[in-house]
């Protein structure tokens, strides 16, 4: 009987030890996820200096923090397109698709996200704060060239990055073209991702890395995920981009897609690219991938073919 006690005090303390460990281990990665290490955007700058017409700008957010931007001014009332990153990324990461926009005569701002790139903050929280982010950008937009692209924006956002758009075009009615790449219906989707990757243990175990989400940063009770955002968004024109391999994100943006009633009979919106992420496209399929983007905000923003 002693031994078999033993036993069990044994196992319990390794048991409460393991499960200790992974609790630290999950802490971590929340803190890191949330906490992005500052990227250099050096590289990045130097080609477009050599290939682009741009402007480094600095603007608020809508509580006040600096953000750091690209600006690629068009002429005339060119309509103008806010590009949004993803998370632990910079305005470097969608430089690319930026410069396509700028090409087909748009006006396009890249910036970075708060506690990302060269812009001021600390802690980023996946999408909420990054909501006053987005609204400062547009307020920039908006308010620049003598207020010429105030009438109707055009937003691109991946991840983080279309999440903080979808809550932004709620207080910002303007954004009325939006292009949703990979985006995640809560930040506790993405914080168990980060923590556990796309299998089961991450959809029952997301309240595990939420619990050290609330931690860091408690969700306020006037913030709402972008999937209850999405049904708000009557009469903007949506395009949804995903990953065709990744089947948990596609099932959640089916669901996602289908709350938003005059999409379901419009053909196309719902876009499925191979590859685990869109991100990693290239080549032909990156084509393919830009020339839809740009031909969306070329039909439903510009009025054009």
């Amino acid at each position: 009987m002693r031994g078999w006690r033993s036993f069990l005090a044994g196992w319990l303390a390794a048991a409460s030890t393991a499960a200790l460990a992974g609790a630290a281990l999950t802490g971590l990665r929340v803190y890191r996820a949330m906490h992005p290490v500052a990227s250099d955007d050096a590289d990045a700058r130097e080609l477009l200096e050599v290939v682009a017409d741009f402007e480094p700008v600095r603007f608020p957010a809508s509580d006040g923090l600096m953000l750091e931007g690209w600006w690629f001014p068009a002429p005339g009332a060119a309509p103008a397109i806010v590009v949004c990153h993803g998370a632990g990324k910079s305005k470097a990461s969608v430089v690319d698709l930026a410069l396509r926009l700028h090409r087909e005569g748009f006006a396009v701002l890249a910036f970075d996200f708060r506690a990302h790139g060269s812009s001021e903050g600390t802690v980023s929280t996946l999408g909420y704060a990054e909501k006053r982010d987005v609204v400062g950008a547009v307020d920039f937009v908006a308010q620049c060239c003598g207020g010429r692209h105030a009438r109707r924006l055009g937003g691109y956002g991946v991840g983080m990055g279309a999440h903080a758009l979808v809550l932004a075009a709620l207080d910002r009615p303007v954004l009325r073209v939006l292009v949703l790449d990979e985006l995640y219906p809560e930040a506790r989707w993405a914080l168990a991702r980060e923590v556990y990757g796309n299998g089961w243990l991450g959809r029952r175990l997301g309240f595990v890395p939420m619990a050290f989400y609330n931690f860091f940063h408690r969700t306020g009770p006037g913030e709402q995920p972008a999937s209850e955002a999405v049904p708000q968004l009557l009469g903007r024109d949506l395009l949804f981009l995903a990953p065709a391999s990744d089947a948990a994100l596609v099932n959640d943006l089916r669901r996602i897609y289908q709350t938003v009633p005059e999409q379901r009979e419009v053909d196309g919106n719902l876009v499925l690219f191979p590859g685990p992420t869109t991100a990693s496209l290239h080549g032909e399929d990156r084509r393919d991938y830009e020339a839809r983007i740009v031909g969306f905000f070329r039909s439903r923003l510009a009025g054009r073919p």
